[in-house]
């Protein structure tokens, strides 16, 4: 027997995807509390819909209950049908500004004050309707900087917005980089990296003094107090690079606010072991005195030296890629029973004594059960 299912094809006229910001919350329709407005899609088919009528719109953002923002992975969002009649106000002006059946494209006054002065005079480049600066002609632009920054100082999330919609490429947003990563550009941006200098002090567990006195000094803290060098720059050497990385970890441990996430916890022993490991590593290497006068104590210290290197190694090449799959916990990405297995690979790789010099291959291991034993 035949699927009697009917299919319709509605063709799409047009679809526009942008940020916005300030805009009224929106009841959430699937549960308590407010939609907090991030992003909107609008969708224009290019007939109307018998059951959907023509224009259709998703927003997307973060759930506020009692004031108060929900921590979740992803954005939230509610989809919008059934005519303009029926949305809210505000929500229906956005429709009919990017709607491309309309006489002429409006700019509300808003968009105008929103634009960002440090750009007055510039051409945009990737523009195709030629107007001579991203403040003027038919479509003014605007960009500003997330305030979430990953393990390299660099931000998260460029957001490059058109009033009218048209072309928000990635071209545009490679171009606000290539400007954020321009000395020239970066005094600009010194209010702004005041304001993710502030909100990352907030969570710092170094920046707050939670530790008490150590050695690990947090690369971003460091880069966010150096607007003209927004690129973290690679470490000297190898046992600064395994700081670095040490410290990036510790600098998330502030925790997701769920009870009992074994995620956390794994992190708070991680944090434990790097402290540990620091502790044991700056002691080793004040241990290491070379250039003794005897052969037979220059050859033992020699010993302890390549030791020493071997676990630095060791610990950098682990905390390398630690480094590179955590850069999105300060935004809940990361799934927490990644992160466990991470951290737990991280706490057992540096948890561990120092493998003995003269010891057999898989001697370490061994020593460390016995230790544990």
């Amino acid at each position: 027997m035949t699927d009697q299912t009917a299919v319709d094809r509605v063709p799409i006229a047009r679809s526009v995807r942008y940020a916005v910001r300030g805009l009224p919350e929106l009841p959430y329709q699937y549960g308590p509390g407010t939609l907090v407005p991030s992003e909107i899609t609008l969708t224009y088919r290019a007939a109307p819909d018998s059951q959907l009528g023509r224009v259709h719109a998703y927003v997307a953002g973060r759930i506020h209950v009692d004031g108060h923002a929900i921590p979740h992975i992803e954005p939230y969002g509610q989809h919008c049908d059934e005519g303009l009649g029926s949305w809210p106000e505000w929500l229906a002006e956005e429709a009919r500004l990017h709607d491309p059946d309309a006489a002429t494209v409006r700019v509300p006054a808003t968009d105008q004050t929103a634009l960002s002065a440090q750009f007055d005079g510039q051409s945009c480049p990737h523009c195709p309707d030629g107007h001579q600066s991203p403040t003027g002609g038919s479509q003014p632009w605007s960009a500003w900087v997330a305030a979430e920054r990953d393990g390299d100082g660099q931000p998260v999330q460029i957001t490059v917005a058109r009033s009218a919609g048209a072309h928000v490429a990635e071209s545009d947003a490679q171009w606000v980089r290539e400007r954020l990563n321009s000395p020239a550009e970066a005094s600009a941006l010194t209010a702004k990296l005041k304001r993710v200098r502030d909100l990352h002090r907030e969570t710092c567990i170094l920046a707050r003094g939670e530790v008490g006195r150590t050695a690990f000094r947090c690369s971003m803290c460091e880069a966010l107090d150096a607007p003209a060098n927004l690129v973290l720059p690679e470490p000297a050497d190898r046992t600064a690079e395994w700081r670095a990385a040490a410290e990036f970890v510790e600098a998330m441990n502030e925790g997701c606010g769920k009870t009992a996430c074994d995620a956390c916890t794994t992190r708070e022993d991680v944090a434990d072991a790097l402290r540990d490991t620091g502790r044991r590593l700056a002691a080793e290497s004040a241990a290491v005195v070379p250039g003794r006068a005897d052969d037979e104590t220059r050859g033992e210290t020699d010993s302890e030296d390549e030791a020493l290197r071997a676990k630095v190694d060791e610990a950098t090449a682990t905390l390398r890629r630690v480094r590179a799959l955590t850069k999105d916990w300060s935004s809940r990405v990361l799934p927490h029973s990644q992160a466990h297995r991470l951290l737990t690979e991280v706490r057992d790789a540096l948890a561990g004594p120092r493998p003995d010099a003269d010891a057999p291959a898989g001697g370490g291991a061994q020593q460390e059960e016995a230790d544990r034993g």
